[in-house]
C-alpha cells in the first residue's frame, strides 16, 4: 500500500481554500472581476500552494458533476451544454462553501444564490490559478491529475422530468 502524505502547505491550503474563495467574492463587478481578484489573492501563495488550490478546484468540479445539479443548471440557464455546465459549476464554487454544499445536497437551493444582474456561469475562475502561477513563476501551471468521470453521478433525467424534479426552481425560472 502506498501512503501519500500532504505537505504542510497542502494541509494549510485545504483549510484555506474556501476562505480564499470568500475573500475573492467581496465586491466584484462580474465573473471576470471575481477571477482577477482570486488570481491576485493566489499570487500571495507559494507555487506549490497555487497548484494545490487548482487541484482542489478541479476536485470540486468533479464532485459537482452530478445529474441533479445539471438538471438545476439546465432549468436556470434554459438549456445547458457540457461547457455551460462546467461554467455553472465554477460559478457555484465561486459562491462559497455554504452555497456549494447546500446546492450539492439540494440542487433547487440554487434559487437562493441567483442574481438577475449576473448569469450563473463563471468559466474564468478556472484560469485564476493559472494566471497567478504564471505571474509568479513565468511558467505554465502544471495541470493536476484529477480523475474526471465520463458520466455525471446519479440518475440521468429527461427534459420533461425536470418540472417534477425541481418544481419551485422550474416555476421561478420560466
Amino acid at each position: 500500500m502506498r501512503i501519500v502524505r500532504e505537505t504542510a502547505s497542502e494541509q494549510v491550503l485545504r483549510h484555506q481554500f474556501w476562505e480564499i474563495i470568500e475573500r475573492s467574492r467581496s465586491s466584484y463587478a462580474d465573473c471576470a472581476d471575481h477571477a482577477r481578484k482570486l488570481s491576485i489573492l493566489l499570487e500571495a501563495l507559494n507555487p506549490e500552494e497555487i497548484i494545490s488550490f487548482d487541484a482542489q478546484l478541479r476536485e470540486l468540479l468533479v464532485r459537482a458533476f452530478r445529474w441533479d445539479v445539471w438538471g438545476a443548471a439546465y432549468i436556470v440557464l434554459g438549456g445547458c451544454s457540457d461547457e455551460e455546465f462546467e461554467s455553472f459549476r465554477l460559478w457555484l464554487i465561486g459562491q462559497g462553501e455554504d452555497a456549494f454544499e447546500q446546492v450539492i445536497a439540494e440542487p433547487e437551493a440554487v434559487l437562493e444564490y441567483l442574481a438577475e444582474e449576473e448569469p450563473p456561469q463563471c468559466e474564468e475562475l478556472l484560469y485564476a490559478a493559472s494566471w497567478a502561477y504564471e505571474n509568479q513563476t513565468g511558467r505554465p501551471l502544471p495541470i493536476p491529475e484529477v480523475s474526471h468521470p465520463l458520466e455525471p453521478e446519479g440518475e440521468p433525467w429527461d427534459e420533461e422530468d425536470l418540472r417534477t424534479m425541481f418544481p419551485d426552481l422550474y416555476e421561478a425560472c420560466r
